[in-house]
């Protein structure tokens, strides 16, 4: 089993994915690998960007999907890959620099992934990272919803308002102020 980080981090607005070179050092990929015997595949995933990419962060929920991958460089069978969403918190030295990790936009990231690779696998890539987008995108949205929730002013524990604000709250005192139902 295989387990990959599709690591990505916020840049203003948007959000860009973090790529390595492949073992052999002619594609872009994913950081990914082997999970080792009893290593839940989430922290297999951790693990490989950490050794690839010199990056740790928060792995995020579940799994994201499963893709297909090619075994080997010239291999004609390909691997199922789980793949898991990690926000970057830190950068680091990578424990393996010759893989160069290197920070796209998603569209560039579409096609770095294709380049050299045959067109059932540039499908899974852009799959994987229409995913993780539309994930991306629904906890922004509801972070926005929920963020856009009007609050109520907190209430002291006499049940007074704790902020009064302008002349008029200040001219009326405790006479202005409104007792809320109790609970």
């Amino acid at each position: 089993m295989r387990s990959a980080a599709i690591c990505y981090r916020r840049h203003g607005s948007r959000i860009e994915f973090l790529l390595v070179k492949t073992k052999g050092g002619n594609r872009w990929t994913f950081p990914k690998g082997h999970v080792k015997k009893g290593e839940r595949p989430d922290l297999a995933a951790a693990r490989e960007a950490r050794e690839e990419a010199g990056v740790t962060g928060r792995v995020e929920g579940g799994e994201l999907l499963r893709y297909r991958y090619p075994s080997g460089p010239e291999s004609k069978s390909d691997v199922e890959v789980r793949a898991f969403l990690m926000e970057v918190a830190e950068v680091a030295p990578a424990e393996e620099p010759w893989r160069k990790p290197r920070w796209f936009f998603p569209a560039a990231a579409q096609k770095k992934l294709a380049e050299g690779r045959g067109a059932h696998y540039a499908k899974e890539h852009a799959r994987l990272l229409e995913a993780a987008l539309a994930k991306l995108n629904a906890v922004e949205a509801l972070e926005a919803k929920v963020l856009a929730k009007p609050r109520r002013a907190p209430v002291s524990s006499r049940g007074r308002s704790s902020t009064r604000t302008g002349s008029a709250a200040t001219a009326r005192g405790s006479a202005g102020s409104r007792r809320l139902p109790r609970r």
